[in-house]
């Protein structure tokens, strides 16, 4: 536990519906730093790592669903190189917001989160 938390917020993609197009080539620009924040993050004592996703409309999936779905989807080089671990922390979001009706602030509370460095989509 650290006062710091990277959240990874809606990177978990296949990029197989109809905004796609728009979402990949800004994704394309941010992958490799944020594959570098993540990779820091891990090897980082100092510093938490949280993915939050949204559910795409599934109440039945896991989390570990979402993470296969984009790694087998349109673009796994877009997702590939951040792809949680296993053992990673990880919430399901229904809504847009990864707080909203989410266990995120009782997550960063519990971490005792000081610092939240927000990324991905």
């Amino acid at each position: 536990m650290s006062d710091t938390v990277v959240l990874v917020i809606d990177m978990m993609n296949s990029y197989e519906h109809p905004d796609a197009d728009t979402l990949i080539p800004n994704v394309g620009n941010i992958i490799d730093p944020l594959a570098d924040l993540v990779r820091r993050a891990r090897e980082s004592n100092d510093v938490d790592l949280v993915y939050v996703n949204d559910n795409y409309g599934d109440f039945t999936a896991q989390f570990s669903d979402l993470v296969d779905a984009a790694c087998n989807g349109a673009r796994p080089e877009l997702v590939d190189p951040i792809a949680p671990v296993p053992g990673s922390r990880t919430i399901t979001k229904v809504r847009h917001s990864a707080f909203y009706s989410t266990p995120l602030a009782y997550l960063l509370n519990r971490l005792g989160t000081q610092r939240v460095i927000l990324t991905g989509q």
